[in-house]
This record gives C-alpha cells, sequence and structure tokens, in this order.
C-alpha cells in the first residue's frame, strides 16, 4: 500500500509530486511481491572490465577524485551531492539511467 503526495495533500494541488503515474506504480510493485515483475539487475559492486568499484554518495577515494575531474566538479574526493548530481546530468547526457550511481556503463564512458 503506498500513496502519492498529491493524492493526500490538503488542500488538493499543494503537492504535485510524484510526477508518474501512481497506478502504474502500485502495479508494478504488486507484481514484482507476487514474483511476477521484471526488476534491474543490481550494479555489481567493482566493473570486471576496468576493476573499478561501484561509487555512490559517501564513497571516498582517489577514484572517486577520478570522477570528479571527469565531472568537472572539486575533486576533493568525497562523493557529495555536488557529484551526485554531476554524475546524473553525465549519464543524462550519454543516454544512460540518471541514478548518479558510476557502475560499468558510466565508469566505461569515464576511463
Amino acid at each position: 500500500m503506498c500513496c502519492g503526495h498529491r493524492e493526500y495533500a490538503l488542500p488538493p494541488g499543494r503537492k504535485p509530486d510524484p510526477l508518474f503515474d501512481m497506478d502504474v506504480f502500485r502495479a508494478d510493485v504488486r507484481n514484482i511481491m507476487r514474483g511476477v515483475g521484471s526488476i534491474r539487475p543490481l550494479i555489481p559492486a567493482t566493473d570486471i572490465v576496468t576493476g573499478k568499484p561501484t561509487l555512490k554518495r559517501g564513497a571516498r577515494g582517489d577514484d572517486v577524485k577520478i570522477v570528479q575531474k571527469k565531472m568537472g566538479v572539486g575533486d576533493d574526493g568525497k562523493f557529495g551531492p555536488g557529484t551526485e548530481a554531476a554524475v546524473r546530468a553525465f549519464q543524462r547526457l550519454n543516454d544512460l539511467v540518471g541514478d548518479g550511481i558510476v557502475g560499468p556503463k558510466t565508469w566505461a564512458l569515464i576511463v
């Protein structure tokens, strides 16, 4: 059971989100819970081609600096909200899912 803000927030129209069809969302969740829905495969912890780790908010280190330099954001080695936003924009520009997670498909465009 789930609902979107716009379905229950008062007065009506005060909350416009989510921007997707909640009935479709509920049907998809129902199918996944019944074992008949499709789910995306998990992003592997390490890219087998480059050997690079999957990076997301909270990650730290030299690999984060590589990503930050490619994205044109400060390269402090800390994967924070600014890095995530830059990665999302980069992914969308390159026809990837803009999830802000640097996995194999994003690494392939970076290295």
